[in-house]
């Protein structure tokens, strides 16, 4: 048996629902493999979850560790920037101070199994660890937090100090993997210089649905000639669903049914996906359109079922733009404006967006190239 130690990112669930897609796969297509899952209390939570509804192996196949992979940028609640003293105050007391101990807990964590892999989406110290005790590593994202905090604007002499052995640190993590599975999307500047490393590029993907476009019309009593549209704009961001529904009820021959999440609070009575939902993919993949900021999950998810998206640049956040310029290269994509967004007047015009179709040929393989690649490596 294969033990596959799956380190996810613990800022936010992008990472971790786009992981969950190729441990799906693995399962599907190979008993030789013990999945070792590393994350935070809420990620162990629903990959677990998640995996009952998917998979019938997990009770013997699978168990989680809960431990703080990472550290993101700091973002207070409703805001657009981050912000960079928080944040780089938190890195440096991860990926600074408590390295060394933190690297110690993982070795405790994963240095008793043989015949072992690590696969890293995209916590630093698994690199560490994965060198440490000379266990082969795979890097695979779209971006690394070397790319995030090395490109901060960063002024005071304190804050550039404190920047540059966060950088350091992180670079020297980074370049212990031994090879980067590259998400579509990203670019050379999304990662520490690569020198000659290893790397696979690869195509979208994401999990697969579980409902069809007509049974999720179906469970809704969505009328036939009603386009349907998913709308969210992340965990810490304001999003004013009231205006929006607001808007609808003046506009009552629009032709569009409106879906949304949980994660924005809202008072509205727009339909929101269950708190206790693992499968998004079912909303997002269904819809007829998504409408909200660019984030590397809920794009693929758009991507792999061709859902048109009106997408809000985040102008404080580099992935973003990177994601977003990237993206409009595929086509199925239009630029909402943040502003034009909060206000919501587009809603009223929302049957006559002229959104470009997809281009053909779309990578969509990369499910099956990152599983094959674990698989032979068994």
């Amino acid at each position: 048996m294969l033990n596959l130690f799956i380190f996810v990112s613990s800022f936010g669930f992008g990472h971790l629902t786009r992981t969950i897609a190729i441990v799906r796969n693995i399962m599907e297509n190979s008993d030789k493999v013990n999945i070792h899952f590393i994350g935070p209390n809420e990620h162990c939570d629903f990959f677990v979850q998640s995996l009952k509804t998917n998979c019938k192996r997990t009770n013997n196949h699978v168990e989680v560790k809960r431990f703080q992979t990472d550290q993101g940028l700091y973002y207070n609640k409703y805001s657009l920037e981050p912000d960079i003293n928080k944040s780089l105050t938190n890195a440096f007391e991860f990926y600074v101070k408590q390295k060394r101990g933190k690297i110690e807990e993982l070795k405790k964590i994963v240095g008793n199994y043989s015949n072992s892999i690590i696969y890293s989406d995209i916590s630093p110290l698994a690199f560490d660890l994965a060198e440490e005790l000379n266990i082969f590593s795979i890097a695979a994202s779209n971006f690394d937090w070397y790319s995030v905090f090395a490109n901060l604007n960063v002024k005071d002499l304190k804050s550039k100090e404190m920047q540059q052995e966060i950088s350091k640190s992180l670079h020297e993590s980074y370049k212990k993997s031994d090879v980067l599975i590259r998400f579509p999307l990203s670019d050379l500047d999304s990662f520490i210089p690569l020198g000659k490393k290893k790397i696979i590029d690869v195509g979208f993907f994401a999990r697969k649905k579980t409902l069809t476009k007509d049974e999720f019309q179906r469970r809704f009593k969505i009328q036939r000639n009603y386009s349907t549209a998913y709308i969210s704009y992340g965990m810490n961001i304001t999003l004013d669903l009231e205006k929006l529904d607001s808007k609808l009820k003046q506009n009552p021959s629009l032709p569009v049914h409106f879906f949304t999440s949980k994660i924005n609070d809202s008072k509205s009575d727009i339909p929101s996906i269950p708190s206790d939902e693992t499968e998004s993919q079912n909303w997002i993949g269904n819809c007829d359109y998504f409408i909200g900021k660019p984030g590397w999950g809920s794009l693929s998810e758009c991507i792999m079922n061709e859902v048109k998206m009106l997408l809000i640049p985040i102008k404080s956040n580099v992935e973003s733009q990177i994601l977003l310029q990237n993206t409009l290269k595929l086509g199925g994509t239009k630029i909402l404006p943040q502003e034009e967004f909060q206000e919501m007047d587009w809603v009223k015009d929302f049957d006559n967006f002229m959104v470009p179709e997809y281009k053909d040929n779309i990578d969509k393989s990369g499910a099956n190239t990152i599983t094959n690649y674990i698989l032979d490596l068994i």
